[in-house]
């Protein structure tokens, strides 16, 4: 753990100019130590497969280790995380909204490589019904809406590719949970891999190992069309055919291992066009909503488009225009949101794959405006500290596992002799105490330690579990009833002084077992619980290490759901419908308040008498901000807030109005802006000082104080109302100015976490991406180093290919090794290979790097 302050450096006589400049540092602001952590475990898991909703609103997200992400399409916000079941190997998600008993809900099925389709609890955020396939594994599913006119009583149906080479067809009625068999078509050879369905005909098309399409007719049964695949693998086999796709004038659109895009005829059968413009596997296909354009991408994480163009003489082709780049690693998911009852609906396609990020893309602008990075830190770990005077205790989870560690020397640092931006020395590293497992299957989605390091407490998919650390140097046990495992990490050298006992603790009746728990927090000073469910409830255990506690139950934000703006602000959209019933919640250092962000509206709720006191009403935020954190000030007489797109505010806590702060019109009541570049994380309270926070994002913090005025970076440089242009000006520590007010600090490594430990030290949570891809071994391959023994030429091309790998490295690009091995023509010259198969100026850049050099050499060495 590196001790490190948080400001820039900046010394000698220009600090004193500056600080002469700014005026008088405020007394009540101190110099802080900020300790930087990076041995949390941190492990997002890739994408497999993307849904769309209906309006166009709501993208789903199945991740690998069975995790479902609900996102807003239009605010780039994580709405919900269903905790899924990472044993049945998910490979395909299909998503449908209806009318049920319980209301306008959503409904999701999975599908798995176990050989079940499970459906999903969007209101218990656990396992609804799980459903065996009847045919192996499901590699891919396909959802058509029934219309009102047929007669059935499904009101959808999913098509399934099934391991046997069979495709089958499921129903999914209205209040029945699960889904029933249909149908099987006959089998075909080899597996069948996906499927898709005609957006306006009873048809559904599949392709599989055996390189062929097949057209069927979905009311019969019966066979229509079978399309053969142009193509050889490099062992004589046919390619396996990845994903399709039918557009809307039945045109249908395939990817295979060849890293062919073909285009066919869907009634006859014929080929329209053939695209490879890399010989890598496509694994995903898309396309607008008017069926004009087609994205694919796959083991070549560039996503590549096709546009059909009219020509003169009325005739229409398909032509490959341009690809573009945003990701490191293959992609396995392209989905296109898009509302088709409004024509202005900002159409976008979303794309995700190995490297677990998830970038959204304009239909419309694709090669004209950048991209954006939906969830910057995707699956953050939860991570609680005690902040203790005696015992730091930290506790950290990641999917089904949780961490305790313990801080050493966290409030030792010197600051008497320091000045602002120098480097302190190295403190203990913090001692890892123990590793927990829970049942396998589960997923923790909070956890919260005890202000007095004694317990720790975290809520799964099957209920909330507690835990006791109890003396050091006591003996590690845990309790027979619980359902997880405690193993104590030890080696050699660990002093049994160190070491903390940890024994479960028995909670009331029902608490245990309680699903849809979605934050878990300690009230300070007491063993209090405070347990938020996702439908707005809110419960709180008077003492947790009474088994006959009392369970006080909290329903003011749960009612808040039949009031008219609530019920006008779910009209809106899917996704509005589907937001959480809170935001954040905070409870207050003192312990008597607790603070809901509900639908940009804060309220605070009383926990002597358990009801609302105080409400902020919504105020004037940027479109698509939502509130991203809450912090008590000043004994719980002040309380801050901040968005998602860097907007912080005060308000008093007995009245709900906004705070005049220095400097500003009391008149005025408009949030403050930062200088963060991205989406803000969250916020702590600063120990610098009482009305002082901390607002952090992926790659920067800013330290904002309420006793002075809020002034930006940019702001402050600013001339006559013009920013002077600085050449050497960039986001790091030159910008960073001095004793101003609202400065960024930016971060190397995506931030985690932070919280302040001590009055003069600040913890903060990060974890190069470096690290993340060497643990889940899914960082890109860069080309073999050539041996010093066969250098039959120069150095410099030692030093062209050390460049060329290290560009490898930086943007995954392994679609030259796979063009080796899958791509048919391979035994063509190299220099005919590169011009007939790539883009003149992709030609044109390997050229330049070096690459084109280290082929021609490694094949005269071969």
């Amino acid at each position: 753990m590196v001790q490190k302050r948080r400001h820039a450096s900046q010394t000698g006589t220009h600090a004193q100019a500056r600080r002469r400049e700014d005026g008088a540092v405020d007394q009540n602001s101190r110099l802080i130590a900020m300790h930087r952590l990076d041995m949390v475990p941190w492990r997002p898991s890739s994408v497999v497969s993307m849904a769309s909703s209906e309006d166009g609103s709501l993208c789903t997200c199945l991740r690998e280790d069975g995790r479902i992400d609900m996102y807003d399409t239009q605010r780039d916000v994580l709405l919900k995380s269903y905790p899924g079941n990472s044993n049945a190997s998910p490979s395909s998600i299909v998503t449908l909204e209806e009318d049920t008993s319980r209301g306008r809900t959503v409904r999701m099925f999975v599908g798995g490589m176990d050989g079940t389709i499970t459906e999903i609890d969007g209101h218990t955020r656990s396992t609804r019904v799980v459903c065996d396939s009847h045919g192996g594994a499901v590699w891919n599913m396909s959802l058509k809406s029934m219309g009102e006119g047929e007669e059935e009583t499904a009101s959808h149906v999913i098509a399934a590719a099934c391991d046997d080479g069979c495709v089958r067809l499921y129903s999914v009625e209205k209040d029945v949970p699960g889904v029933s068999i249909r149908t099987s078509f006959l089998p075909v050879d080899g597996r069948a891999l996906c499927v898709a369905w005609h957006p306006k005909e009873n048809v559904v098309v599949s392709g599989g190992t055996d390189g062929c399409l097949h057209v069927w007719n979905a009311a019969t049964g019966r066979e229509m069309t079978r399309i053969t695949v142009d193509g050889l693998s490099s062992s004589g086999e046919p390619p396996c055919i990845w994903s399709i796709l039918v557009l809307s004038d039945g045109t249908i659109v395939s990817g295979d291992s060849l890293g062919q895009v073909s285009f066919w005829d869907g009634k006859f059968g014929t080929m329209l066009a053939k695209f490879n413009p890399n010989g890598a596997d496509v694994l995903a296909l898309a396309s607008s909503p008017k069926g004009d354009v087609v994205f694919s991408s796959g083991v070549d994480p560039r996503i590549y488009v096709f546009k059909r163009i009219s020509g003169g003489d009325g005739r229409t082709e398909w032509a490959y225009l341009s690809s573009k780049q945003e990701h490191a690693l293959d992609v396995r998911a392209l989905c296109c949101c898009s509302n088709p009852q409004e024509d202005a609906y900002d159409h976008r396609i979303f794309s995700a794959g190995n490297d677990s990020m998830i970038i959204s893309h304009s239909v419309d602008r694709f090669l004209k405006e950048h991209p954006r990075r939906v969830d910057v830190v995707p699956q953050r770990p939860c991570i609680s500290v005690s902040g203790s005077e005696d015992l730091d205790i930290m506790a950290t989870a990641t999917a089904n596992s949780l961490d305790i560690w313990k801080l050493q020397n966290s409030k030792d640092t010197v600051l008497s002799n320091k000045n602002d931006g120098d480097v302190c020395s190295p403190g203990k590293p913090p001692l890892h105490v123990a590793h927990m497992s829970v049942t396998s299957g589960a997923h923790i989605t909070s956890v919260a330690v005890s202000s007095d390091a004694r317990l720790v407490a975290f809520s799964d998919n099957n209920g909330i579990k507690c835990i006791n650390i109890r003396d050091m140097s006591s003996q590690m046990a845990t309790d027979g009833d619980m359902d997880a495992s405690v193993v104590p990490i030890l080696d050699d050298t660990s002093d049994p002084s160190t070491l903390l006992g940890i024994k479960s603790v028995t909670l009331p009746a029902g608490m245990s077992t309680m699903h849809s728990v979605v934050h878990v927090e300690f009230v300070p000073n007491s063993h209090a619980l405070i347990v938020c469910m996702a439908d707005g409830t809110i419960k709180m255990i008077d003492s947790v290490l009474d088994a006959d506690s009392t369970v006080n139950t909290i329903r003011d934000i749960h009612d808040m759901r039949f009031k008219t703006w609530f019920k006008k602000d779910t009209q809106k959209s899917l996704a509005r419908r589907e937001c959480p019933m809170m935001d954040v919640c905070r409870v207050s250092k003192e312990g008597e308040y607790v603070a809901v962000a509900l639908r940009n509206r804060v309220f605070i709720i009383s926990l002597k008498t358990r009801h609302i006191t105080t409400q902020i009403p919504s105020f004037n935020m940027k479109p698509g901000s939502v509130i991203a954190g809450i912090e008590f000030l000043q004994k719980d007489t002040l309380i801050a807030i901040v968005t998602s797109k860097s907007e912080t505010a005060l308000f008093d806590v007995s009245t709900g109005d906004a705070c005049a702060l220095p400097g500003q019109d009391p008149t005025q009541q408009e949030l403050h802006n930062l200088e963060l570049e991205r989406t803000v994380l969250g916020i702590a309270a600063s120990p610098a000082s009482s009305k002082s926070v901390i607002v952090y994002s992926a790659n920067a913090l800013c330290h904002v104080d309420f006793h002075r005025p809020l002034v930006n970076e940019a702001e402050a440089s600013t001339k006559h109302g013009r920013r002077p242009r600085d050449k050497k000006a960039k986001l790091g520590f030159e910008r960073a100015t001095k004793h101003r007010n609202c400065r960024v600090l930016p971060c190397e490594h995506p931030l985690l976490y932070a919280c302040s430990v001590h009055p003069n030290n600040l913890l903060v949570v990060q974890k190069p991406w470096e690290s993340v891809w060497r643990a889940t071994q899914s960082a890109p391959n860069s080309l073999p180093n050539i041996p010093h023994a066969a250098w039959p030429v120069p150095c410099v091309l030692f030093w062209l290919e050390s460049l060329h790998s290290l560009l490898y490295v930086y943007s995954g690009n392994v679609a030259h090794q796979m063009r080796q091995k899958t791509h048919p023509e391979s035994e063509q010259p190299l220099l005919q290979r590169y011009m007939t198969t790539m883009p003149w100026y992709r030609t044109v850049l390997d050229m330049f790097t070096g690459r084109f050099l280290v082929d021609v050499y490694k094949a005269a060495r071969d």
